[in-house]
């Protein structure tokens, strides 16, 4: 497609290849061959007179010039996605779409996990990436480089709409023979253990305490730090080691691992969790689809939990601006 002369095809090349720097893996992303990447970046080269991407070793580095027009390509095939995905009714039996999801392991193994059945049966030809949640996430989805981001509220981002998804609490996680880990604890008791704690992408700007999520999860008292969920179980069965996680994710790591969950007796905050969407994509039918379903599978584990009294609250499916 041509606009004013430009072939509007060339700024996706350009944005994979502002991602992945090299155009082998801009040619296996956007399942095109090395040459027509090469060509592609020659007419860029030759449109805007300027190397954009320079060679240093195995990688390839954007000029000054292809940084600034970075933020604008984004977001121009951002505004674009949005306009394409909004027109067009979503009819899971016969979409090949491709959704990019942003989400941390905790919700990947229970929600998705629980969902994935339900969304492949009733979408078989679409696709589900699921990346993990990092630190400039805000600017991920801004510039539409995902559709989809599930993260507690807090951490998301002021200027997009959010989904309610589901509501969950916090439990201590031990070593099934840890004597010292009991129900009730305190805030000041749980500070006394070694405590091993996941980042999980949590932007730095809300690091050290300052988010009562933070602080829930003892971040800031963490002896081990590790980037996903996944990773805590190891570092504390057969120790005096404690995590604190969400009960829908301790009650799967139990499942699995000679550990234990104890109550919490002191106050900590809920953790709401929302799927946020570009604001240019508030009314795609397919992501509302998508989000339907993960509802779906954490009301599922909700009820089939074994304290479902305490366990998370599932929202109705609404688009909150």
């Amino acid at each position: 497609m041509r606009f004013m002369g430009f072939d509007l095809n060339l700024l996706v090349v350009f944005r994979a290849m502002m991602e992945h720097r090299s155009v082998t893996e801009t040619a296996r992303n956007l399942h095109l061959t090395q040459p027509a990447v090469s060509n592609a970046l020659g007419r860029l080269r030759q449109y805007f007179d300027d190397e954009l991407f320079v060679s240093a070793g195995n990688r390839m580095v954007p000029t000054e010039l292809a940084e600034r027009l970075s933020g604008p390509v984004r977001a121009l095939l951002a505004d674009a996605g949005g306009l394409l995905t909004a027109a067009q009714p979503f009819a899971p039996e016969s979409s090949d779409r491709t959704f990019v999801v942003s989400a941390s392991d905790h919700v990947v193994d229970t929600v998705f996990a629980g969902a994935i059945e339900a969304i492949l049966g009733r979408a078989p030809g679409i696709r589900i990436d699921l990346l993990p949640l990092r630190e400039d996430q805000w600017g991920a989805l801004e510039s539409g480089e995902v559709d989809l981001h599930i993260l507690p509220r807090e951490f998301s981002a002021p200027d997009h709409p959010v989904y309610p998804l589901f509501m969950d609490d916090y439990v201590v996680l031990s070593d099934s023979s840890n004597a010292a880990a009991v129900d009730g604890m305190t805030q000041e008791e749980l500070r006394g253990f070694q405590v091993v704690a996941a980042l999980m992408g949590v932007p730095r700007k809300m690091r050290g305490g300052f988010s009562p999520q933070v602080s829930a999860r003892l971040i800031d008292r963490a002896c081990v730090t590790v980037r996903q969920f996944s990773q805590l179980p190891q570092l504390i069965e057969g120790s005096e080691r404690i995590a604190v996680v969400p009960r829908l994710l301790a009650g799967n790591i139990c499942r699995r691992f000679d550990l234990k969950v104890s109550e919490i007796g002191s106050e900590t905050p809920r953790l709401d969790m929302v799927a946020q969407v570009n604001r240019r994509r508030a009314n795609d039918s397919g992501l509302k689809w998508l989000v339907g379903h993960l509802v779906q599978a954490a009301s599922s584990l909700r009820h089939s939990a074994d304290n479902s009294n305490t366990t998370g609250v599932v929202a109705e499916t609404r688009l909150e601006a």
